[in-house]
């Protein structure tokens, strides 16, 4: 996190925890990656996390992060609400719910000083290996397997975060539309990142010392979420997928490397 500086006046006027550039590349990326999830379903939350190191406190980018995602993947879900496949969003609630009673009991005791390696290297296998890993799980039952997404993917949120990239297995075997795919995604992510926000709640974090940043950041992915819901169908997936690849295998890369320096 940058020091204070006279030359950003700003910054002491609005309290902030970060620098005026700083708060306008988070909000940057926001956007795109708000722009990128309701484009495609999967994708903005790593692609938001990865650059949060470094500019937001090791302690803060999760509990940040997914107040922020929350309202994002809510504005996408209202945009298009009967798009939600509901028969599996019942289940993985179901499951969600035993994920977050379990991880209670241990998120409070990870060390913060983890998160920039964890979540690089989370983003880099879910990147390039979601399918093979998950494949045998998702040959189950609608309930049984969703029920164990919900359950694993809420108890994992915790700790890296960005952790939409595990449902896309799921749901493209079954065969789901572009929009009931995308909808469906951001009604899982909205029920992880709403009990993520309670655990952490729980726990003792307080928002108030972020709260023009998570502010302009929520202005900034609704925006996205609005433009991606126009763009949806109009632009090239399979572009997006290959360059979404690229960035976030080099912003990976470099949490990677940052913490290795850091050691």
């Amino acid at each position: 996190m940058a020091s204070k500086s006279p030359c950003d006046p700003w910054r002491e006027s609005a309290q902030l925890t970060v620098s005026t550039v700083e708060l306008l590349l988070l909000c940057a990326m926001a956007f795109l990656s708000s722009v990128w999830t309701s484009v495609i379903g999967v994708g903005g939350g790593p692609l938001l996390i990865s650059v949060m190191p470094g500019i937001v406190p090791a302690a803060a980018i999760i509990p940040v992060h997914g107040l922020v995602s929350l309202v994002g993947n809510l504005s996408r879900i209202s945009f298009s609400v009967r798009d939600v496949v509901r028969s599996i969003f019942w289940p993985f609630l179901a499951g969600a719910l035993i994920g977050a009673l379990v991880g209670t009991q241990i998120v409070i005791q990870f060390p913060a000083d983890l998160l920039p390696l964890s979540i690089g290297i989370f983003i880099l296998v879910t990147t390039w290996l979601p399918t093979p890993t998950f494949q045998a799980i998702t040959a189950r039952g609608t309930v049984l397997k969703y029920w164990f997404l919900g359950a694993v993917q809420t108890f994992l949120s915790l700790f890296v975060g960005a952790v939409g990239p595990l449902a896309s297995p799921f749901l493209i075997r079954d065969n789901l539309s572009r929009d009931e795919f995308v909808v469906t995604n951001a009604s899982f992510a909205a029920t992880f990142h709403t009990l993520k926000a309670l655990v952490f709640a729980f726990a003792g974090f307080s928002v108030t010392a972020f709260a023009v940043e998570i502010g302009c950041m929520i202005v900034a992915v609704i925006l996205g979420s609005y433009v991606g819901m126009k763009l949806r169908g109009t632009v090239s997936e399979a572009l997006f997928k290959r360059l979404l690849k690229i960035l976030l295998t080099i912003l990976s890369l470099r949490m990677i490397f940052s913490y290795s320096l850091a050691v």
